[in-house]
Formats: structure tokens, C-alpha cells, sequence
């Protein structure tokens, strides 16, 4: 099923899927279902979910220690990069407040060190061997 899903879900396709929500946005503008203000930010939001699907699919293929090392070296930067473009177009969607978008990004950020952190701990094997005390 992996494999189905990510021989569909192609760049090609991604365009397309994003070219149909650019194309319904107005339609939903103009019968009311979403205000002017919101037609940008919806397009952010397709943007992340749809490039997010596409870096899940990729890291579904990983081992454990792939996507353990991808996740320590630049799973975290990606992840939080993410959450720092989404939120604005989630305050502007007016699901959260200003405030509680900057709660949500500063737990985030001490949330994904964390687990960085214990990731490597749990992951990680030393390059070499401690030094030992000349004799």
C-alpha cells in the first residue's frame, strides 16, 4: 500500500492537487464560504500538507536509524520550520489567537529538542571508544 500511495502521490500530482485548490479558492471566495483575507492562507496550508506528505512518504521508506539520524540532523529544523510558517495562516485562519500560536511554536520548539535529544541518546553510538588512562 506504501508503495501505491507513493507511486501517486508524484510531484506531477502534487501540482495538479495544489492547481485544483487555486482554482476553487476564488469559487469559495465569491459564494462566501471563506473571505478574501483567507484565500492565501489556505494556500499555505495546501502547500505544507501537501510537501509534508511527501516527506512523510520518503521517510516511511527509512530504517530506524535513517530516520532517527534524519530527525536529529534535520527532521527537527524541517518540523519546526513548518510549524513557524503554518501558524500565521492558522492565526489568520482565526483557529488560535497570536498568543496561543506563539504557546504552541515556543512548546513545540522546547518539545522537538527534547525528543532530539533523547533520540540521540537512545540512537546514537559514540564515534570511538573512550580513551583509557595510560598505564
Amino acid at each position: 500500500m506504501l508503495a501505491t500511495l507513493t507511486a501517486w502521490f508524484t510531484a506531477t500530482r502534487r501540482q495538479k492537487i495544489y492547481a485544483a485548490v487555486a482554482a476553487l479558492v476564488p469559487l469559495l471566495v465569491w459564494t462566501g464560504t471563506l473571505v478574501a483575507g483567507q484565500a492565501d492562507h489556505i494556500l499555505t496550508l495546501t502547500t505544507i500538507v501537501l510537501q509534508a506528505g511527501a516527506g512523510i512518504l520518503q521517510i516511511a521508506h527509512y530504517t530506524p536509524a535513517q530516520a532517527a539520524s534524519w530527525f536529529i540532523t534535520t527532521g527537527r529544523l524541517i518540523l519546526y520550520s513548518t510549524a513557524g510558517l503554518a501558524m500565521p495562516a492558522l492565526v489568520g485562519l482565526g483557529l488560535f489567537t497570536a498568543a496561543a500560536g506563539d504557546t504552541i511554536l515556543q512548546g513545540l520548539s522546547m518539545g522537538l529538542t527534547a525528543l532530539a535529544a533523547v533520540v540521540a541518546v537512545i540512537t546514537l553510538t559514540p564515534d570511538s571508544p573512550a580513551p583509557t588512562a595510560a598505564t
